[in-house]
C-alpha cells in the first residue's frame, strides 16, 4: 500500500472516530438532560385547517439558554445606566409583574426542590366541559396538557430545567 493510501485511510478512520465520538456525546448529552417538547394545534383558522407546531429541543440547549439570563439581564442594567434613563421611565407593569413572581419564588423553590422526590401527580386538572387543563409530574418532567375545541397545547419540560430557570430567576437583582 503507498504512503499516500495509508495518510488517507488513516484519516478516513480519524474521521470516522471523531463522527462516532461525537454523536454518543450527543446522545448522552440529550439523554441526561431530557428533552423539552412543545406541541400545538390551532383549530382557529377557517380556510386552511388548523396549523400544526411540533418541536423537540434537547434540555441541554434550552438550560444554556437559562444560564445566559443573568449576563443578559447585566447588559440590560448597564444600558439602563449608561443612557442615563431615571426609573420614572421604566415601565410600571414589569415592576408589578417582577413583585408578583417575586412573592411567589419561596414556594416555587420548595415545589421544585421537592419535584424530584414526588411520584408521578397531577398538580393541577380543570375541566369544564368545554376546556380540559391538567399540569402533572411524569417520569421526572413537567407536563402542561390544554385541550379545547379552538386548540391542543403539549408542553414538557424536564423538572432540572425548571428547577434551573427557577433558580437563575430567583437569583437576578
Amino acid at each position: 500500500m503507498k504512503t499516500i493510501a495509508k495518510v488517507f485511510l488513516i484519516l478516513s478512520i480519524a474521521f470516522a472516530l471523531f463522527v462516532v465520538t461525537a454523536g454518543a456525546a450527543m446522545t448522552w448529552a440529550i439523554f441526561h438532560s431530557g428533552v423539552v417538547k412543545v406541541r400545538v394545534v390551532d383549530r382557529n383558522w377557517d380556510h386552511d385547517g388548523p396549523h400544526r407546531i411540533y418541536f423537540a429541543i434537547p434540555a441541554s440547549f434550552v438550560n444554556m439558554g437559562i444560564r445566559m439570563i443573568p449576563m443578559v439581564a447585566a447588559l440590560e442594567e448597564w444600558d439602563h445606566g449608561h443612557h442615563g434613563w431615571s426609573d420614572d421611565d421604566c415601565d410600571d407593569r414589569h415592576w408589578q409583574e417582577q413583585k408578583a413572581i417575586e412573592e411567589w419564588m419561596p414556594v416555587l423553590r420548595v415545589v421544585t426542590e421537592e419535584l424530584d422526590r414526588y411520584p408521578d401527580v397531577t398538580f393541577v386538572e380543570v375541566d369544564d366541559g368545554y376546556d380540559h387543563v391538567r399540569v402533572y409530574k411524569r417520569d421526572g418532567a413537567l407536563h402542561v396538557d390544554v385541550h379545547s375545541p379552538r386548540e391542543e397545547v403539549e408542553i414538557v419540560i424536564p423538572a432540572k430545567t425548571v428547577r434551573l430557570a427557577l433558580e437563575t430567576l430567583g437569583n437576578l437583582d
